[in-house]
């Protein structure tokens, strides 16, 4: 079996944030839109022919901080919304708007490690510090709390969550 590869190298200029910190790309959805972040909170969108970097003042207030800009967490529902998690929560963005979710709404924390969607759309959101949270039909229920660090949170085919722990 012969598997051939075509690379495509694609340069952007992105700035550097005010600190010159440069992005880091995250994730890439459906659409095939780049998503990228900063280390001090910046979201930003590459969808094949601009570069749109999302702020506070259009709607976008997850400052995931130092930590989380390293690893944060992204994950699209079958709506096509996407999943955003860090250290300010987890938000959803569906294209025009974002809302936050954070422990004033139920989050068990707002130091998100992980986002991910099970089988009824519901969405399981993991916490570096205090457990998992399960977001369906925009009601957030917290389910479980650990005192150990969630490393991760992911369904498997049969729907059953999976939840990575330190305990």
């Amino acid at each position: 079996v012969i598997i051939a590869l075509s690379l495509i190298h694609i340069y952007l200029s992105i700035p550097t944030n005010k600190e010159g910190t440069a992005p880091i790309l995250r994730y890439c959805d459906t659409k095939g839109n780049i998503w990228f972040s900063d280390r001090l909170g910046g979201l930003g969108k590459y969808d094949g022919k601009q570069v749109k970097i999302y702020t506070k003042e259009d709607g976008f207030s997850n400052m995931w901080g130092q930590a989380a800009a390293l690893n944060p967490s992204f994950a699209e529902d079958k709506n096509g919304n996407l999943w955003i998690g860090g250290n300010g929560g987890v938000t959803r963005f569906d294209g025009k708007n974002f809302v936050t979710y954070t422990e004033k709404d139920g989050l068990a924390s707002i130091n998100v490690v992980s986002v991910s969607e099970d089988a009824y759309g519901n969405i399981w959101v993991g916490t570096r510090d205090n457990g998992v949270s399960k977001i369906g039909n925009a009601d957030l229920v917290e389910l479980e709390r650990w005192n150990g660090y969630i490393a991760d949170v992911a369904l498997d085919k049969s729907n059953t969550v999976w939840v990575s722990t330190t305990e």
